[in-house]
């Protein structure tokens, strides 16, 4: 899924906390900066990983069955994004890597779904410009 965080105005952005967000049971796996935008970052935030209490089954190498509590999904339900500076004009291009789960209760049921895509996105989080904070509070929806 390709995010685009766009500055369409004639002003640098200053200090975005940004906040990415996918409706519930999709988590995301991996993420990637696209563009070249410096000095961003994408901490993580433990409150943001989901737990289970799926557990892991394996054989070792003496056949032995060993079973061991595992992350459920191991993915996050948020994204959190900072930047310095969001140029004027400029785009910071992510593209994240999701799986959808479904509910708590559906983990243990099914198989992920790899090729479901999120029904909707939320961006929220703040900025400055000029020294003026703003507040960002953006949802997406999935075209039918």
């Amino acid at each position: 899924m390709r995010v685009d965080l766009s500055n369409r105005s004639g002003f640098d952005y200053h200090q975005l906390d940004l906040t990415v967000s996918l409706d519930e049971g999709t988590q995301i796996f991996e993420y990637k900066q696209l563009t070249d935008v410096p000095n961003v970052s994408f901490p993580r935030n433990p409150d943001a990983v989901v737990r289970g209490d799926l557990m892991g089954s394996f054989k070792d190498q003496n056949d032995k069955l060993i079973t061991v509590p595992m992350t459920s999904p191991p993915g996050v339900e948020r994204l959190r994004v900072l930047a310095e500076t969001l140029p004027s004009h400029a785009t910071l291009g992510l593209v994240l890597a999701t799986m959808h789960f479904g509910s708590v209760s559906e983990w243990k049921s099914r198989k992920p779904d790899i090729r479901q895509k999120p029904k909707s996105i939320l961006v929220e989080g703040n900025y400055e410009v000029e020294g003026n904070k703003k507040n960002v509070h953006v949802q997406a929806m999935q075209q039918k």
